[in-house]
């Protein structure tokens, strides 16, 4: 019964982790870009509860919150691949480009991606040519939920074949029409970051 509650207990910490409705400060929420992990951290331990070979109760393994993103972490800096770049494309009402963009920038950190502000662009077109210019890898699209039905269309297109596009939220009431102009990718708040962000370590080939 002891064993059960502890892993039930270790389960839903976990998933607050994930979710950050749990935060760790510097890991899961407001990561330090330019940290490298590698030096940081060891992998956890094998732990068994006698050394016996046949132990006669289930183990009470010891769990670190901090382990999933701290193997992101190194999983990113370990690969073969340059460090990915996340490009924000800030465009249209200001505080909500500029709100979004801190959102996506704490979202990707996370990960130990190298992340790049902007402080807004007068067109799609502006803003992915300045992308292309510093070798962007994702882009974020940063805007309102009443402008991005005008922004994403021609920010798909021009993303095609040439970076991973984001959109910064959730817009339930648009979310058809959004996915129907070929927005396929959403970082919001409550989302599972954890499992968000293995996603993208996938697509971009980490």
């Amino acid at each position: 019964m002891i064993q059960n509650m502890v892993a039930e207990s270790a389960k839903k910490r976990l998933a607050a982790m994930a979710s950050r409705k749990e935060v760790l400060l510097g890991t899961n929420q407001y990561a330090n870009p330019i940290e490298f992990a590698k030096d940081k951290f060891a992998a956890m331990p094998e732990h068994t509860c006698c050394g016996c070979a046949e132990p006669i109760v289930t183990p009470v393994r010891p769990i670190r919150l901090a382990a999933a993103y701290e193997a992101l972490r190194r999983q990113t800096e370990e690969s073969a691949h340059a460090r990915p770049k996340v490009f924000m494309l800030t465009i249209g009402d200001l505080k909500m480009r500029k709100a979004r963009a801190g959102f996506a920038t704490n979202f990707f950190a996370v990960a130990g991606y190298e992340v790049i502000d902007n402080n807004g662009f007068e067109s799609i077109a502006a803003g992915m040519e300045a992308a292309e210019k510093a070798k962007a890898d994702i882009v974020v699209l940063c805007s309102s939920d009443d402008e991005y039905p005008l922004y994403a269309a021609e920010a798909v297109a021009a993303a095609k074949g040439r970076f991973l596009l984001v959109l910064a939220g959730y817009p339930k009431a648009l979310l058809e029409q959004l996915q129907q102009a070929g927005i396929d990718h959403f970082i919001y708040a409550g989302q599972n970051v954890l499992e968000a962000l293995q996603s993208y370590q996938k697509e971009l080939g980490i």
